[in-house]
């Protein structure tokens, strides 16, 4: 049997016949010069540090994990019992109370990751068990660098009350208070307003007011219920300069400033926002969004109710149209989904995921006609919009399934109008598909100087159903024009799609189209 150091050279893992015939002497000569063995110890610590992060609903629990890592070998338990931060960023609440002293002992001085799930699941039920280790965890609150619980109204005095004391290393605070019965505010003597290393506040289900000082160098806000006091919040913002992220809810307080409340500033400058979010009513929404300016860049993400066609849409819809102009083409998102659907309308353009935050979404919820809203009003000036945001775009996804005050006619043929460059066309529903159909067949019968989609070349129908056999005609008869008009589609993808019978595809490819359906090529005898 070769030498230990010899096996090393010339093989990176032992198989298991040799491993067995190793004494206990080779086994702890071969994993001290194992590769993984001779790892720096910046090196370890960095990866055992990403190890300590946890989703919300991530398993194993990071205390599990560095338990075992403790366990691998001695150089790794040697390490990681030297390595206090690693203990102060891994605690979990739900561990025995005994093994969470044991972390806070290997923890030391180090400020503290808390993390408190609250009665969730199975722990409902055990709420008299889980009482002691909530008093610890609201005892270290003042120690922490990032905080994050889930609590019930009823505990709601209890952490405030130690929502006093200094947080010297404190980061990031995030609250969830679950089914908030009225307006619960944060504290005005929050951390005894000391708290210098604060950049990240998370609210949900409650609220806060921004006169303290410990709130200036934050570089994210998000909170789901804005306290009333309209007076203070935009001056607020006025004075934190590096805020990236900027998400609020705004409640229907927002919608008239209180009687003898001061007025905003004329513009709030957050010259480093690179995100903001807005949800709630459309006049609250473009009473905040208007008195805000920030870089061109900055992702735009809108959810507004209660739209209807006044003087806070006409406002809103301007300065969106202004900041979209502002945008060079070349800078212009290439993707483009727009909706009118479940009485909203509106569009986000560019993907979350392969593009991050820096994306324009606004949606429109409306009230239907017969509650007295002239929906058609709404159309023009999101028209406008449109043809800004769309002018670049090249895949193009459109889900026009309302019923009620749905895009038709003339502003179906402008909306269509402004995609001129769009190659990838994504229709997601039977109704949708039905209606642009008609149009695109309208449109090809008097083909001339203003086509639709000129420069189509692929198709993608998702969740569609062919009712008749004239519908898989109609697809057909729309592909043959294009071909026929000079302007032949490249393929055709559908996923999820029943009711196109063989002879409608054969027909298809036989005018030379690549067909695939739910991501496998179709290939038929005598089609091209």
């Amino acid at each position: 049997m070769p030498v230990v150091e010899d096996f090393i050279r010339d093989h990176l893992v032992p198989d298991l016949p040799t491993l067995q015939q190793w004494t206990v002497e080779d086994r702890c000569r071969f994993n001290s010069m194992a590769l993984v063995s001779r790892l720096n110890d910046d090196v370890l610590l960095k990866i055992f540090m990403l190890n300590t992060f946890r989703g919300y609903e991530d398993s194993p629990p990071p205390s599990c994990t560095i338990r075992r890592i403790s366990q691998v070998c001695q150089k790794w338990r040697e390490f990681t019992l030297q390595s206090p931060m690693i203990w102060a960023a891994s605690l979990n609440f739900e561990d025995p109370s005994p093994w969470i002293k044991e972390a806070l002992s290997r923890a030391g001085s180090v400020p503290l990751n808390l993390t408190w799930r609250g009665y969730v699941g199975w722990a409902a039920s055990l709420s008299t068990i889980y009482d002691d280790r909530l008093d610890l965890f609201l005892s270290l609150i003042h120690r922490s660098r990032v905080m994050y619980a889930n609590i019930k109204t009823s505990q709601w005095n209890s952490v405030m009350q130690n929502l006093t004391l200094p947080a010297p290393d404190l980061r990031s605070f995030s609250l969830h208070l679950g089914f908030a019965d009225k307006e619960y505010i944060l504290p005005e003597t929050l951390f005894n307003g000391h708290a210098p290393q604060f950049r990240i506040l998370n609210l949900t289900g409650c609220s806060c007011r921004l006169s303290s000082p410990i709130f200036r160098n934050l570089t994210s806000l998000s909170v789901d219920k804005v306290a009333s006091d309209f007076g203070q919040w935009l001056p607020a913002l006025s004075g934190m300069p590096d805020l990236e992220t900027l998400k609020i809810t705004l409640t229907h307080f927002w919608e008239r400033r209180p009687e003898g409340a001061p007025a905003p500033p004329p513009t709030v400058v957050l010259p480093r926002l690179q995100c903001i979010a807005l949800m709630g009513t459309m006049s609250a929404c473009s009473m905040v969004f208007t008195h805000v300016e920030f870089p061109s860049d900055c992702g735009i993400d809108l959810v507004c109710y209660d739209t209807a066609p006044d003087n806070h849409f006409y406002c809103m819809t301007s300065t969106l149209e202004r900041i979209l102009g502002s945008i060079k083409p070349i800078n212009r998102k290439k993707d483009l989904y727009v909706m009118n659907a479940e009485a909203t309308l509106g569009f986000t353009n560019g993907v979350y995921l392969s593009e991050g935050n820096r994306i324009l979404s606004f949606q429109c919820h409306y009230l239907p006609d017969e509650l007295g809203i002239n929906i058609t009003a709404l159309f023009p000036p999101l028209l406008s919009l449109l043809r800004i945001a769309g002018s670049e775009v090249k895949t193009l996804c459109l889900s026009l399934n309302e019923e009620v005050g749905c895009i038709k006619g003339q502003f179906l043929a402008e909306l269509l109008l402004s995609f001129q460059k769009v190659e990838t066309l994504h229709i997601p529903n039977t109704l949708s598909f039905e209606r642009l159909q008609l149009a695109m067949a309208d449109n090809l019968q008097g083909e001339g100087q203003y086509p639709f989609f000129p420069a189509l070349g692929s198709l993608s129908l998702n969740s569609i159903y062919f009712y008749q056999e004239t519908d898989a005609c109609h697809l057909q008869d729309l592909i043959s024009r294009l071909f026929s008009v000079g302007r032949p589609l490249r393929s055709l993808e559908m996923f999820h799609c029943d009711g196109i019978d063989r002879e409608a595809v054969e027909k298809i490819m036989q005018l030379g189209v690549a067909v695939s359906s739910d991501g496998k090529k179709i290939s038929f005898e005598g089609a091209m």
